[in-house]
């Protein structure tokens, strides 16, 4: 074979052919040498071996062929190049950045050379290189920061996770020159970390799963750190970061936690705090009964089975957990018979007027309860015992709160006594209530179909709330003082009637004592 020939045969040839089965006088050519490299880096390793040990030819060679990324160059290369700066340089300023794991110690614990190989090419996942980096460069802190910063300038949401790994490779190399445990500890916070993100970013039953698979795998290998409580604190709060709604059971970590380090309760609130102590299931007993440990670590999560039932029964226990959980939660707290304890419930409603909703029937009917509750939460309304619902006394303490909601919930003969539903809007337009507006308007909404029609009503309330005009019976509807009082309030009324039938009614001197504002009544004759 010619060297004509075979320049045509690896020029020809896409991917080039082995250089293995050319004679050995043409792997001894330059020329030839270059471009089966620049056909397939591999080949490399048939150049003839002279050529090989040529430092001015490797030079050229690196500096004039396309090495792709990661083509593990300086391996294929012979030992001596490892330790050679100028050569490992030119390798590292090609796309072959991950060769440094194969320069000489000395040479990855030379900071320029590091750079060289994170940054040189501006490749985004270029700095991940830093991994291979010697001990030295590893455990500099100031270098790692310069890399951080360099980092804030590449484009794309994975700067941020190259980032964390840069920082993760910096704390294993400071643990490693601490010597024992401490580089194995460091990795498993890190693998740690790293669940806790795939658990979070877990979308479906099937990578929930693998994410349990792992923690599981976990749990059983570093059983041996069981009295770490950093390590053990990370643990569980990991193996509680799981989905609560999928098959897996949580909690497999804290049965492996030594128990010297359990009877630790400045550990075991550690554990309530990452758990939103729903932990408290699973520590020792002794917690579950020490009413000062579940007063100052008890979470959302924590639920009513994991207290003792002594403590659910003791009045004062109960009412300061009342203080600490919300409303929903805490209804399964105290034992069952207190619901129907005068004593527990008065001052429970007390504390929030929505814990009626959790009375007995009886006491829900008790109009000390209910009233006590109505000055803590005007919407505890809703969940009083309809009876009261004509009483007048209880009534006027809830119209006094008001929400709409006590409108909604009048009954007979209160729902149709017009001179209680006057005195109340009387009363409380003197005291200022706030929501005045908004009860006139369900007033009218919530009367019965007769009381519509009493003009006194309609007046006092369309004063108060113009659109409550929605609610007059369309034959009203357009009589000059129904529409004097609803514009007074400062509504557009004239939104909820017939343009043309007020036109047809009224002059433009007609509304201008009616209305004033100048806007409104352009907008009635120029719509």
């Amino acid at each position: 074979m010619e060297k004509d020939q075979a320049y045509k045969i690896l020029s020809e040839n896409e991917k080039g052919p082995s250089f293995k089965n050319f004679p050995e006088s043409l792997k001894k050519d330059p020329e030839l040498a270059r471009l089966a490299v620049e056909k397939h880096v591999g080949n490399i390793a048939y150049i003839n071996k002279k050529l090989l040990e040529d430092r001015n030819f490797i030079l050229d060679l690196v500096g004039r062929v396309f090495i792709r990324s990661n083509a593990g160059l300086l391996k294929l290369l012979p030992k001596s190049y490892r330790s050679d700066r100028e050569v490992v340089m030119a390798v590292m300023s090609t796309w072959d950045c991950e060769s440094l794991k194969d320069a000489s110690d000395e040479l990855r614990n030379d900071h320029e050379v590091v750079w060289n190989a994170m940054f040189k090419n501006g490749l985004l996942w270029s700095p991940l290189v830093y991994e291979f980096a010697g001990e030295k460069v590893l455990g500099d802190k100031e270098f790692l920061d310069r890399c951080l910063n360099e980092i804030k300038s590449f484009r794309g949401a994975a700067k941020k996770d190259i980032s964390t790994s840069l920082k993760n490779w910096h704390k294993l190399s400071l643990a490693k020159n601490k010597g024992g445990d401490s580089a194995k500890i460091e990795e498993i916070k890190i693998t740690l970390k790293d669940l806790k993100k795939e658990v979070r970013e877990a979308s479906d039953s099937y990578s929930r799963g693998k994410a349990n698979k792992n923690i599981i795998s976990l749990i059983s290998s570093i059983s041996s750190f069981n009295g770490n409580s950093t390590l053990m604190k990370l643990l569980v709060e990991l193996d509680y970061s799981q989905y609560g709604y999928d098959q897996f059971v949580r909690g497999s970590s804290i049965p492996i936690i030594s128990e010297k380090l359990m009877v630790d309760k400045k550990f075991a609130s550690s554990l309530m705090k990452v758990t939103n102590g729903e932990a408290l299931a699973q520590l020792p007993e002794q917690y579950s009964r020490d009413e000062q440990f579940i007063k100052e670590n008890i979470g959302e999560k924590t639920t009513a089975d994991s207290l003792d039932k002594k403590l659910r029964s003791d009045i004062n226990f109960m009412l300061d957990i009342a203080q600490l959980i919300r409303p929903f939660q805490f209804k399964e707290f105290p034992k069952k018979s207190l619901w129907g304890d005068k004593n527990f419930v008065l001052p429970v409603v007390r504390i929030n007027g929505i814990m009626i909703e959790y009375a007995s029937p009886e006491l829900k009917k008790d109009r000390e309860i209910a009233l006590a509750a109505l000055v803590s939460s005007p919407y505890s309304v809703v969940y009083a015992d309809p009876s009261l619902y004509q009483n007048k006394e209880y009534m006027e303490a809830a119209l006094e709160t008001d929400n709409g909601n006590a409108i909604e919930c009048l009954r007979e003969p209160l729902i149709s006594d017009v001179n209680f539903l006057l005195d109340c809007l009387s009363r409380l337009k003197i005291k200022g209530v706030s929501g005045l507006s908004n009860m006139a308007r369900a007033i009218l909404r919530t009367v019965p179909l007769a009381l519509r029609k009493n003009k006194t009503l309609i007046l006092a309330c369309l004063e108060l709330n113009g659109w409550a005009i929605e609610n007059v019976p369309e034959e009203m509807r357009y009589e000059k003082d129904i529409l004097a009082a609803a514009f007074k309030s400062g509504a557009a009324a004239y939104k909820e009637l017939d343009i043309d039938k007020l036109r047809s009614l009224f002059s433009k001197s007609d509304f201008k004592k009616m209305i004033k504002n100048d806007f409104y009544i352009e907008e009635i004759f120029n719509s």
